[in-house]
């Protein structure tokens, strides 16, 4: 894991799953689960201790679960989660957001995954926005270290709170295994869009994008929302939320993924569809047109996420044009191959051994 004998030692880990709550799972949720099950098969030695409402499919045999109530979960991290972790002796807390309790007893990592507010239009109105701009501005004094999924959020965050650069660290959002194991089959038909109706994710625009393309291209090549929970238009077919078996399914019979988003720290559904040999339609100036780099940028399309006009010619591309089909196939597995849980779950065991031997020294020579 790491050098010396001190900081491999066993530790007691707590993690924040208030998250997991939550009706319906987003890459948020699904990515920590993963980690988690691929940590707690790759380090035994180590106690996992997690705070949630519930639990999620397969959990660890080992894994200590504390229920925490499912409503008002800011309430409980501020006020109950420090006695908590003092009373079960944690070593370190992981949360997979950005809230972190206050006057913790032990070092505390906490994850930002994208920050909206830093992008024109992408801002949710309401509490849970002011909630995460306040939870940056504590992440000064609660967070030992800030994990991003992507340098993309790693500036932004730098760039609204720039006395966090030395503590932030990029670890990438890992993909199903099941995904990247899968034989990637032929062209598909269709063109799907997995997310909630949020400002962030450009819904409106690739809607009307859509409506402004010729009748019989949408016929041929129909519009799939997942997930939108959106009033039904002409020509569009509306799933709810899937379970991953039937999102895998979805993933893999259609012609390409679309997401023209106005802010992404990641953006899952894209990447878990290039696993399937998926092409794509992404955002210019995006986390994905900075990640999607060589042989793999034939397989999409990038359009200005603002202007519906170019996210229509994307879109009528993506439907007509064969050879981005065939460099999706090729290319696009190769692409995401290394975003197994297994890797994730190594970056965690090395932040967990970097914060708690920094513990260590501070404890046996005070403050330096």
């Amino acid at each position: 894991m790491t050098g010396g004998d001190e900081r491999a030692r066993p530790l007691r880990i707590g993690l924040d799953g208030s998250c997991l709550g939550a009706e319906r799972w987003t890459g948020v949720e699904r990515s920590f689960w993963l980690t988690l099950q691929a940590f707690a098969a790759r380090h035994p030695e180590h106690a996992l201790v997690l705070f949630a409402p519930r639990l999620g499919p397969t959990p660890p045999p080992d894994l200590e679960w504390v229920p925490i109530p499912t409503a008002r979960t800011f309430l409980w991290r501020e006020a109950r989660l420090p006695e908590a972790l003092a009373a079960r002796g944690i070593d370190v807390l992981l949360s997979p957001t950005t809230a972190l309790p206050p006057r913790a007893p032990c070092p505390c990592l906490a994850t930002v995954h994208e920050l909206a507010f830093r992008h024109a239009g992408a801002e949710e109105p309401g509490l849970a926005a002011l909630r995460q701009r306040r939870a940056v501005l504590r992440l000064d004094d609660r967070a030992r270290l800030v994990l991003v999924p992507s340098r993309w959020t790693a500036r932004d965050l730098c760039a609204a709170e720039p006395a966090l650069a030395a503590r932030v660290r990029v670890v990438p959002q890992p993909l199903d295994p099941a995904l990247l194991a899968a034989q990637t089959p032929g062209p598909g038909r269709g063109l799907v869009f997995v997310g909630a109706a949020r400002r962030r994710k450009n819904l409106a625009r690739l809607r009307a994008a859509w409506a402004s393309l010729p009748a019989d291209l949408r016929a041929r090549e129909p519009l799939t929302l997942v997930g939108a929970e959106v009033a039904p238009a002409r020509g569009e077919r509306l799933l709810p939320p899937l379970p991953d078996d039937a999102l895998r399914a979805e993933l893999a019979a259609c012609r390409a993924v679309v997401l023209p988003s106005l802010s992404e720290g990641f953006g899952l559904p894209l990447f878990e569809g290039l696993a399937l040999g998926r092409a794509f339609l992404a955002s210019r100036g995006s986390v994905h047109d900075e990640l999607l780099r060589g042989e793999v940028r034939r397989a999409g399309r990038f359009v200005d996420p603002y202007d519906v006009a170019s996210i229509a010619v994307g879109l009528g591309d993506l439907c007509e044009d064969d050879a981005c089909v065939e460099a999706a196939l090729v290319h696009g597995p190769g692409a995401v191959a290394t975003l197994h849980p297994r890797a994730t779950a190594e970056a965690w065991a090395t932040l967990f051994a970097k914060v708690t031997g920094e513990v260590t020294a501070e404890d046996r020579g005070g403050q330096g």
